[in-house]
């Protein structure tokens, strides 16, 4: 989908609501290197604040309501809050495409009535004038797992560059990296901070084990596994096709460091 509005009001919050048909009492929200499961609406037991308690939450690339034999998701481009709201009629996603507001923080609101920061005027956060939202929904049998995949490539669009004229050593298609199984998520392919490797870091998004195979284009010297902040813990062999395995438990966060060849091989041919 893609919204376009003419913000004229102030102090308002505009949303998008799909009612799902799906009957259950959980929600799950893609979050930092995890997936996390809430309840849907607002917390009710063990809450004691001063606060009322809400029901909107934060989501990174989607988030789904499913009873376990179907399922709808829902994913966007940079539109981070949702809310799951019960209903007679099954689970409402709701998304919220903006929020206007005058103030940083207020006193006296229905649900709060002490302020949540300075009160300081911000008239540019009303986003008054022409404002376009990006999401899609994404229909699926089973649990969150059988579409995520889904979600990540509507999130992360390829990008084409134009380049000068050139040779062109590389294949008309191919893999810079290759992470196997799809329960490996990449999160970052990036320069080492040493200078000379490439960094991959990937996360298992599930709960289960996985039998991990990476595998970068072209050869390399050497592979560490490495801290976050890139300290080489071990070094790590790759099997005679060149992959690494390495079994990684549910919710781990892998992060490999590969050492570049001084000079590549003349039989070098990057794989097609």
């Amino acid at each position: 989908f893609m919204t376009t509005v003419d913000n004229t009001v102030e102090d308002h919050r505009l949303r998008a609501v799909f009612p799902t048909g799906i009957e259950t009492d959980k929600v799950y929200a893609e979050g930092h290197f995890e997936v996390v499961e809430r309840p849907v609406g607002p917390p009710t037991e063990g809450v004691e604040t001063d606060e009322e308690p809400l029901g909107t939450y934060p989501h990174r690339s989607f988030v789904d309501v499913n009873d376990g034999k179907h399922g709808l998701m829902l994913t966007d481009r940079g539109l981070p809050e949702y809310e799951a709201i019960p209903s007679g009629d099954g689970v409402k996603l709701a998304l919220t495409l903006l929020r206007a507001v005058g103030w940083l923080s207020q006193m006296n609101f229905k649900t709060r009535k002490s302020p949540a920061g300075p009160l300081i005027r911000t008239p540019g956060a009303q986003c008054r004038g022409r404002q376009s939202f990006e999401y899609a929904v994404i229909p699926h049998k089973g649990g969150w797992t059988q579409a995520y995949k889904e979600a990540h490539f509507y999130v992360n669009r390829l990008w084409a560059l134009e380049t000068g004229f050139h040779g062109g050593e590389l294949p008309p298609e191919g893999s810079f990296i290759e992470v196997e199984p799809p329960s490996l998520v990449v999160s970052a392919v990036k320069p080492a901070e040493n200078k000379r490797g490439v960094i991959v870091r990937f996360y298992n998004i599930t709960d289960g084990e996985a039998e991990g195979r990476v595998k970068l284009y072209k050869p390399f010297s050497k592979a560490y596994l490495t801290s976050l902040n890139e300290q080489p813990i071990r070094e790590v062999k790759p099997d005679p096709d060149g992959y690494l395995r390495l079994k990684v438990r549910g919710g781990k966060i892998v992060t490999i460091r590969f050492d570049p060849l001084d000079k590549p091989p003349a039989s070098f041919k990057p794989k097609t």
